[in-house]
């Protein structure tokens, strides 16, 4: 929470600021526990330091709140990059399967860009083309607005600035490379009069960024995670482009608010520009202890979503696309976590990788097939969309009738210790499925055996034995393993037969 900032670092930031004024820093005009106290309290620093003529206070005060040296804030910045939380890993997921039209944060941290990045979107111009999303843009100022981004580039606008340029700003100030442009241009949105003052209507970067509005939210559903909506400036210009912000056609859906609590000021005055009411547009999150929260809300959305488009896969199998049909409504009423939710965040990505990396799956670009090593997945966690234009899934068909067999089994199984596999408690067992369809001569076996073996590797850590699943297309068992058995003697090397306990087994044996 902002005033959380606040409370955190006032006193060292106001003894900063008094060493570099001169003069003790005034005292605060608003209780430093209200919700807008750091607002308030960085516009009277603000003042305080232009009137000492620093060259660019609103540097000094991002330095003096920790945000050029808090470990937590310099995550993917200055430091490696954590792992993602789950509301980030969706939104990314969901990035590259092209379901937002853009993103909007108000938020300085770089969570977001660091969970692109981890799936696979690279923020810099020259990336080779793929299928799907592969490059990210950050739009904070007019300087911003003015590069079109690529085809396949989703843009992320960051009103209020970003920790990435607020590092890359101390960093040309301390190296004495930084101009006058640049303490100019530097954009970081953080005092009271920013946030309620209503913007210059004859400048630049105000016609461009309602242009932004339009383009990115004209006729489509707007979702909004965890704003208030307090900005004044923004709401402003979503009034007056509420004509056109009011063109999705159905009301149910055209704002999605979710939030613990809905709030009387910003929520009420969004639902109304949207020609919504509350009931259709609060989501409730977590607003007792024990109830979902955002994570559990995301998990559930691409759970729902993953669930949908396998079921879009099996048409010549009606058995079973009836009984996922079953499956999907039953989650559709309980947002809680399952085993299936564990199933699709953990087990779908890396399976669906493991096949397109065998070469089993393949997609065009540009009318031209491609090769399975054309295809970038260079990180573990490479996202692979689900939703594509492709005549034939094979991998989520075999991936429907895994989830059928786990259903059925009297086992339970766990997704998270080793990706791409299943763990079973009794006996320390870990089961990594493999293809059991396509011509070995045709696959691209290379391209796949490293990825497989080194999860052998890690299983073999604390498991006491580990199965190969062979993973027929359609479900039908395997009752020699003969093609599991080849793919296994492409991906095994002779040390692991020997050192453990390795078999093969069909599906109907799990």
């Amino acid at each position: 929470m902002p005033r959380d900032i606040l409370a955190a670092n006032r006193a060292s930031a106001e003894a900063a600021i008094a060493a570099f004024t001169g003069k003790a820093f005034p005292a605060l005009t608003v209780d430093p526990t209200a919700a807008d106290a750091l607002y308030v309290w960085a516009g009277q620093a603000n003042d305080e330091l232009a009137a000492a003529k620093h060259r660019c206070p609103k540097l000094m005060i991002a330095q003096v709140l920790g945000f050029t040296s808090d470990p937590k804030w310099l995550i993917g910045v200055a430091l490696p990059a954590a792992q993602a939380q789950p509301r980030h890993r969706v939104i990314a997921r969901l990035t590259r399967e092209e379901c937002w039209q853009s993103i909007w944060t108000f938020n300085w941290d770089c969570h977001i860009e660091l969970a692109l990045e981890s799936i696979g979107l690279k923020e810099q111009e020259k990336v080779e083309d793929q299928p799907w999303p592969m490059r990210f843009q950050r739009v904070l100022t007019l300087r911003d607005y003015g590069k079109a981004p690529q085809n396949r580039t989703i843009v992320i606008h960051k009103r209020h600035g970003c920790i990435k340029n607020i590092n890359d700003l101390e960093t040309r100030d301390i190296d004495g490379k930084a101009t006058a442009d640049d303490y100019v241009n530097f954009r970081f949105r953080i005092t009271k009069v920013e946030l309620t003052e209503e913007l210059d209507k004859t400048s630049a970067d105000y016609k461009s960024f309602c242009g932004q509005i339009v383009s990115a939210f004209a006729g489509h559903p707007l979702a909004v995670f965890g704003w208030s909506a307090s900005e004044k400036y923004l709401l402003d210009e979503f009034e007056n482009c509420a004509e056109q912000l009011q063109k999705y056609p159905d009301p149910v859906g055209r704002l999605s608010i979710v939030d613990p609590l809905y709030n009387p000021d910003g929520h009420s005055r969004l639902s109304a520009i949207y020609a919504v009411t509350k009931e259709q547009s609060h989501f409730p999150i977590a607003p007792a202890p024990g109830e979902p929260d955002q994570d559990n809300l995301f998990l559930w959305i691409q759970t729902l979503y993953a669930l949908a488009v396998i079921h879009r896969t099996l048409d010549d199998h009606k058995v079973l696309q009836e009984w996922l049909t079953t499956v999907i409504e039953g989650i559709k009423v309980d947002v809680r976590p399952s085993w299936i939710t564990y199933w699709v965040d953990v087990f779908l990505p890396a399976w669906v990788q493991l096949c397109w990396r065998t070469g089993l799956v393949t997609a065009s670009l540009g009318g031209r097939k491609l090769r399975p090593e054309q295809i970038m997945l260079e990180g573990e966690e490479w996202y692979v969309p689900l939703r594509q234009d492709l005549p034939e899934r094979p991998e989520l068909i075999s991936a429907a009738y895994l989830l059928k067999a786990l259903s059925d089994s009297a086992d339970t199984y766990r997704f998270d210790l080793v990706s791409g596999t299943l763990y079973l408690d009794s006996g320390a067992q870990v089961v990594l499925p493999l293809p059991a369809w396509g011509d070995p001569s045709h696959t691209n076996m290379l391209n796949s055996v490293p990825r497989v073996v080194a999860r052998i590797k890690t299983a073999r850590g604390f498991a006491n034995r580990v199965t190969l699943l062979a993973m027929p297309i359609d479900g039908t068992p395997v009752l020699d393993h003969t093609k599991g058995a080849v793919k296994a003697a492409y991906l095994l090397v002779a040390k692991l037969r020997s050192d453990a306990d390795i078999t093969v087994v069909g599906l109907e044996e799990i």
